[in-house]
């Protein structure tokens, strides 16, 4: 009998807000939006400085930061948001593997139930690929390269930013929503052992 352990996993953040947050869902479902490189997303790219978001962006700010001492157990490095946006895809639309560069933590604020679920991807393969066996593969939960992400309504979801995620097609009869964005340190490193990074301090 062989025993099997698992390796250097990859850790996500999920939070459900108790709250009612049925006034920020509502003013982030009338964001303008039109159709870009990457399907239909929001025309402003910093949805989440428009005043009436303010405060839950602070709060997701607080989140991200908690994800990446608390879960990914890296030293305080003040994380602040970079860009936000909301993505809508119509039935039938989808969202291709990808990751987000220039960023460290991304998250994923969703706000429906029943909806198409987040797609992450196991990337980690060599340069030499060697096809699997499927029907073996199902049998360890620990070896899936895909794994579906489901969200209840008023869920947050933070995960490290070379993650490959995507969105499988909308299969459902309504738009798909949510809100997306990136977080990035603004300091790094440790002054006295000169690795110190503080991009406030940084000069020309």
């Amino acid at each position: 009998m062989m025993n099997v352990a698992q390796v250097f996993p990859r850790l996500i953040g999920i939070v459900n807000f108790q709250q009612n947050m049925d006034d920020i869902n509502n003013q982030l479902e009338q964001v303008k939006s039109s159709n870009k490189d990457f399907g239909t997303r929001s025309e402003d790219s910093y949805v989440l400085d428009q005043l009436p978001f303010l405060n839950f962006k602070q709060q997701l700010v607080e989140h991200a930061n908690a994800y990446f001492e608390n879960v990914l157990c890296y030293k305080p490095s003040d994380l602040r948001m970079t860009q936000s946006w909301v993505n809508v895809k119509s039935p039938g639309e989808h969202h291709w593997p990808h990751k987000h560069p220039n960023s460290v933590i991304s998250g994923t604020y969703y706000w429906q139930d029943d909806i198409v679920p987040l797609v992450f991807t196991d990337d980690k393969e060599s340069n030499f690929h060697i096809e699997h066996d499927q029907d073996k593969l199902q049998e360890f939960d620990m070896a899936q390269k895909i794994i579906n992400c489901y969200v209840q309504k008023n869920t947050l979801v933070l995960f490290e930013s070379n993650l490959m995620h995507g969105v499988g097609p909308n299969d459902g009869n309504k738009d798909r929503y949510s809100l997306a964005f990136n977080m990035f340190p603004t300091k790094l490193g440790n002054k006295e052992v000169l690795s110190e990074l503080n991009i406030t301090q940084l000069t020309k």
